[in-house]
């Protein structure tokens, strides 16, 4: 015969298998959200980073650009046809931001377009090269999740980059 030695209180555990996977799982989705956040940041400064490199690599190309941008006193420009003008400046903003032509920034900026800018600054007159700049800036598309969750936690608002080079042809306009 055997005896048991009671104690005065019961051993219960009915409802801590889901205390703990509600714990588990909060922290789960935490560390989930973090990777798909700075995953979205990632492939949006990425993108930028690119559209920049992109948009300098058609603009400092020796095409034979005759102006560079339309509202310019350029006197070489003056001197051609209107017809046959080809502005370095346009052709640049146009091969990132014209989607029937399948710009560079319509494939994830598609929608958001108008909120997108993308400078180009003129080049400045040296003896042997002429140094070509493109800038490129975009809001941030995706929603902040960590932020909602982590307090004080902050990414940013939008993302610029740009880019340097000289022309092929100092010659061009």
């Amino acid at each position: 015969m055997s005896t048991r030695i009671r104690t005065g209180h019961r051993n219960n555990e009915a409802g801590s298998t889901a205390v703990e996977f509600a714990v588990i799982v909060a922290l789960l989705l935490v560390i989930l959200f973090g990777i798909m956040e700075f995953g979205f940041i990632f492939l949006q400064q990425h993108y930028v980073a690119n559209a920049a490199r992109e948009g300098l690599r058609i603009g400092i190309r020796a095409n034979n650009y005759n102006c560079f941008e339309q509202a310019g006193s350029n006197s070489a420009c003056k001197d051609i046809n209107a017809a046959d003008r080809v502005y370095r400046k346009e052709t640049i903003i146009g091969s990132l931001t014209d989607c029937a032509n399948n710009g560079y920034l319509c494939t994830l900026y598609g929608n958001r377009l108008g909120d997108i800018t993308v400078s180009v600054t003129k080049p400045v007159d040296t003896t042997d090269k002429k140094t070509l700049q493109v800038t490129v800036t975009a809001p941030n598309m995706f929603p902040q999740m960590l932020s909602w969750i982590v307090p004080g936690l902050t990414f940013p608002d939008t993302f610029s980059q740009s880019a340097t080079g000289d022309y092929e042809d100092p010659k061009e306009p």
